[in-house]
């Protein structure tokens, strides 16, 4: 199923209308929200969010904020906090507002959004949107209800805007699942929308399970000033190839998103590298940015790419497709897959690495031009099964390269621990800003991360940005346990970063 290996968090965009992304305190440096959706309260694993402050010398521990359903000022609601999460300017104040989600059954499922400020993220005017009021026609339809969200600026109002999937939404027998957008304005989060392939001028048609929305990416491809979605379904049966995976574009418009225009592209499409084969999830993971600097937007594409091998078939090894924006919107000319077989490429293509399970798009050199970092979560490294691994693909005029390409993990010099089974280093991937100058430090999540005497953990890793390229030298690993209250037990801490 795939439902429950999804990866959760999806990458910032920048504010519509001012600031840096999940900047919370508007002080020119970027913030950090890390999920630790099993934060033991109470003898029960209910979960909690860490906010990690920036400062000129970076993010630390000296600054740190922690909320769960016991915080005070925050609304009732019941366990999983933390296990997605996306920051946006939701309001247009030019503080960055914070939206977390929270799994548990049908009808009892939240999105928490709480309000950046001066003094940074605050439980003051935080709300629960609860299913009830996402989906109040049938509230009990949605499962996994906000496993991803994504914030962008759709209408071009200087508003950010969100948007929460609902990939195992209910319709009719099956879950084709569908994406509800609610759009910011200087009061907060108000109008919405739900978008599905039952809706006119969506491509495709509803089948169970095409997990409709269970990836999303905000960027602006077609250059006219507001942000596009790019929605996975890596459910999607193409013809009698089943969960063969797509994604679906929609265009922002001055009335926000629209059907007009509205694309659909599998490994069917001219120009796209591949097969439709069945299970091969593309769609799986979707993230958004310019990587060739020619001011447009590039899609990228993940899936669970299955590669051919006498005498055997590599399962799961996973592969990214990137797609380059245009003044015509996302185009397949040209489009590239890049996989651990590709030249250059550090590692090779192994069964269930799942390459690009996890993405991040930042500006890990000072070319000014976006570059990629793909998890492969379950790579294994000196014997260690999962211990989990991450690439770097650097962005040129002409687009990704694997010159200068790498693979970091646990046993990369500089990088705190080893690589152990089962840590899943790279379990999530973000990108910000988070000290002075125009560069962009990689935040690594390794959630299953062990402790001596302690159960899983969790950690996260931050490597610093140079002009050169990303560098293991001066870089912090941060654990629970260094933070107030630390964890105790079973978190994750690393689960989701935003």
């Amino acid at each position: 199923m795939l439902g429950p290996l999804a990866v959760m968090c999806m990458p910032a965009t920048a504010l519509a209308g001012c600031g840096l992304p999940s900047d919370f305190d508007n002080d020119g440096f970027s913030d950090v929200a890390v999920g630790e959706p099993w934060h033991p309260i109470d003898g029960d694993n209910l979960g909690g969010l860490r906010i990690l402050y920036g400062s000129s010398s970076g993010v630390g521990i000296a600054r740190n904020q922690y909320f769960d359903r016991s915080s005070a000022g925050m609304p009732e609601f019941a366990g999983g906090f933390g296990t997605s999460v996306v920051s946006g300017d939701f309001n247009g104040d030019c503080y960055a507002d914070l939206a977390a989600g929270r799994l548990k059954a049908p009808g009892d499922q939240a999105i928490l959004i709480m309000f950046g400020s001066p003094t940074g993220i605050t439980t003051a005017d935080a709300l629960a949107l609860k299913a009830v009021d996402l989906l109040p026609e049938n509230p009990t339809a949605a499962q996994q209800l906000g496993k991803s969200l994504v914030s962008g600026d759709f209408d071009g109002d200087g508003s950010d805007d969100l948007v929460v999937s609902a990939e195992q939404l209910r319709s009719g027998s099956g879950m084709p699942g569908a994406v509800i957008v609610l759009y910011g304005s200087p009061g907060g989060l108000e109008r919405r929308r739900i978008f599905s392939q039952a809706t006119a001028g969506v491509p495709g048609t509803e089948e169970d399970p095409d997990f409709f929305g269970a990836s999303l990416a905000a960027a602006d491809f077609n250059g006219d000033g507001r942000d596009d979605l790019a929605a996975g379904v890596p459910g999607e049966s193409i013809g009698n190839v089943v969960a063969a995976g797509g994604v679906t574009v929609l265009y922002g418009s001055v009335n926000g998103l629209t059907t007009t225009g509205a694309r659909w592209i599998d490994q069917n499409t001219a120009g796209v590298p591949g097969t439709v084969e069945s299970s091969d999830f593309i769609g799986y993971q979707v993230a958004a940015g310019d990587v060739t600097g020619d001011g447009y937007a590039d899609l990228i594409v993940g899936g669970l790419e299955d590669f051919e091998r006498i005498p055997v078939t590599v399962i799961d090894a996973g592969s990214v497709t990137v797609l380059t924006g245009g003044p015509t919107g996302i185009s397949t000319s040209g489009a590239k897959a890049w996989h651990q077989d590709t030249a250059g490429v550090p590692g090779g293509n192994e069964a269930y690495d799942r390459f690009g399970i996890a993405l991040a798009l930042g500006r890990f050199n000072g070319d000014n031009r976006l570059d990629l970092a793909v998890s492969a979560l379950h790579e294994d490294l000196s014997g260690q099964m999962d211990a989990g691994a991450v690439t770097v693909l650097y962005g040129t005029a002409t687009g990704l390269t694997s010159s200068g390409a790498k693979q970091w993990s646990q046993d990369t010099d500089g990088i705190a621990g080893a690589a152990e089974e089962g840590d899943e280093f790279g379990s999530a991937l973000h990108a910000a800003g988070l000290g002075s100058g125009s560069l962009d430090s990689l935040i690594i999540g390794v959630d299953n991360e062990r402790v001596v005497g302690l159960a899983t953990i969790g950690m996260i890793h931050i490597l610093r940005a140079t002009t050169t390229g990303l560098t293991a030298t001066a870089s912090r690993t941060i654990r629970a346990a260094d933070l107030v209250p630390g964890s105790p037990g079973e978190g994750e801490f690393g689960w989701c970063i935003g």
